[in-house]
């Protein structure tokens, strides 16, 4: 089969990471409390955990296992003595081993309810944050009022994939006011390292005086059909353009342009994990700092997953063996072992790539980032080979990796590819199966994003924009291609009234990947500037 646009990627520098580890102290904590501590080339096609927890008292506790970096630290303070202690705990920053889970610790200061006399209210405790990108962050710390030894606040621990903290579990008050005395002040902040699926760790508030803690217990992973308690993956994102048309380039931002794009994850390895320093967006995101432009992903970590093994883009080898024909074994095979047979769980190396690509994202840049995913997406289904995945298996793949960005990358807009080379019956199938399995995480999608021409109203298929917007209910971005299917610029040589229309249908922006044409900073800033075009937002 062969493929129907073929593309490039832009070369960006690749940002040094660090790899710290932290290191634990032990706090002396007054009266009756004890102390104690435990332990590119781009591709040439395409169309467009459970958690675990550390108990501390009086101390901290950092671990690095692999694939993760955790750290968990703090102290409590009991009765009225005067402590300062704790140390930053600094988590590693560990590339993906390939499903290796980071554990966070939870901080429990004290012990049941002690009374304690001839002190002033201790104030203070710890807040801890057990960094692990694989889920969310665990936060804890403990607070102490007047000699209560054992009111201890724990959040979640960490989780594998795309699952968030829990809280509640066991609230513990009791003891006395002291009185006399000074007030103890606990450590400082752990802050966590990296890891595959996850966002890295950050710093809790101090726990005050007189509080109560609320305790809480992560849970296991979700599978294909476990709903996702992620905040931010179950809200959809806002049109990042407002309600005006947006042009762009494949490139770095222009100041009279709102996006641009670049190529991203290509140099993921054979074995689904990515080099040391291996995020190599960090610089071009540092590029839209100061400017209004929205960064775009055309985020492709599966197609450079598969050439690192050897699998060549269906146009490149349309004999084989390609993307189209070798795939759906990997995903469902040796990608797919932490998960149950059939189906596609969070625990998929691929779905962990992404995790871990979103949570490098959030720490470069807390802004929206346009993520393009996957051109000619559904040539990993049996629409492409018999050993394809179904429509159900590619709709939880799609959906887990979007809940993966959303999960680790709060601001995310996740855009789904539409292939114009599919019939509307496989499109109606493609966009059904997807829309259960994201309803099923409770996540979603934002866009759709495709090629096609500024001329037309046929979405470049056997679809129209109109109808492929209706069918999805998603904004439309379109590009004009790469490579040797790259199309001449059909969008920033329209007419306002031809963009309108394109408008009507959907479109909510134009990527001019082509050659730059010598017109475009003049048409787009006068007759197609858009303030000139219609409303987007309909």
């Amino acid at each position: 089969m062969e493929r129907t646009w073929t593309s490039r990627r832009i070369q960006s520098s690749i940002p040094n990471d660090s790899d710290f580890r932290g290191l634990g102290s032990v706090l002396l904590v007054a009266l009756l409390a004890g102390c104690s501590s435990s332990g590119s080339p781009g591709p040439s096609g395409g169309s467009g955990g459970g958690a675990s927890t550390v108990a501390t008292t009086g101390g901290s506790t950092s671990q690095t296992p692999v694939g993760g970096g955790t750290s968990a630290a703090g102290a409590v303070a009991t009765g009225g003595n005067s402590t300062t202690g704790g140390t930053v705990a600094l988590g590693g920053s560990i590339q993906p081993s390939g499903g290796s889970t980071a554990t966070a610790g939870t901080i429990a200061g004290g012990g049941g309810s002690t009374r304690v006399t001839g002190g002033s209210p201790a104030t203070g405790g710890f807040s801890a944050t057990g960094g692990a990108n694989g889920g969310t962050a665990a936060t804890g710390g403990s607070a102490t009022t007047g000699g209560i030894a054992g009111s201890t606040a724990v959040t979640g621990g960490t989780l594998g994939g795309n699952t968030a903290p829990r809280t509640g579990g066991v609230t513990v008050a009791g003891g006395t006011t002291a009185a006399g005395g000074t007030s103890a002040r606990g450590g400082s902040a752990a802050t966590g390292g990296a890891r595959v699926g996850g966002t890295s760790g950050s710093g809790g508030t101090g726990a005050s005086g007189g509080s109560t803690g609320t305790g809480g217990t992560g849970v296991s992973p979700g599978d294909g059909g476990t709903p996702s308690t992620c905040g931010t993956g179950t809200t959809p994102a806002a049109n990042p353009f407002g309600c005006t048309f947006a042009w762009g380039v494949n490139g770095n931002p222009t100041s009279y342009l709102q996006f641009a794009s670049a190529w991203a994850g290509y140099n993921i390895k054979a074995d689904g994990t990515f080099p040391a320093n291996g995020f190599d967006s960090g610089n071009w995101l540092k590029s839209f700092a100061s400017t209004t432009a929205v960064p775009a992903y055309y985020a492709y970590i599966l197609g450079y997953y598969g050439h690192a093994n050897g699998l060549q883009d269906g146009n490149v080898n349309p004999g084989g063996p390609n993307l189209t024909n070798g795939m759906g074994p990997l995903l469902l095979g040796v990608l797919n072992a932490a998960c149950p047979q059939g189906t596609i769980c969070d625990q998929n190396l691929m779905v962990k790539a992404y995790a871990w690509y979103a949570a490098q994202t959030y720490a470069a840049y807390k802004k929206p980032v346009i993520w393009l995913l996957e051109g000619d997406f559904i040539q990993y289904s049996v629409e492409g080979s018999t050993s394809g995945l179904s429509y159900a298996q590619l709709g939880q793949l799609a959906a887990q990796i979007a809940l993966a960005i959303k999960c680790n990358d709060p601001p995310a807009v996740v855009a789904e590819n539409y292939s114009t080379w599919i019939s509307s019956s496989q499109l109606n199938s493609y966009i059904g199966e997807m829309n259960t399995a994201m309803a099923a995480l409770g996540t979603s999608y934002d866009m759709i994003w495709t090629t096609g021409k500024g001329t037309s109203a046929n979405a470049g298929g056997s679809e129209t924009w109109a109808a492929l917007h209706t069918l999805t209910g998603k904004p439309i971005l379109v590009d004009e291609s790469f490579g040797l299917s790259a199309a001449g610029d059909s969008w920033a040589n329209q007419t306002a009234a031809t963009i309108n229309a394109r408008i009507a249908g959907g479109v909510v922006a134009a990527n001019i990947t082509t050659a730059t044409p010598s017109y475009l900073q003049t048409n787009v800033t006068t007759t197609l500037a858009p303030a000139a075009l219609n409303t987007t937002c309909f």
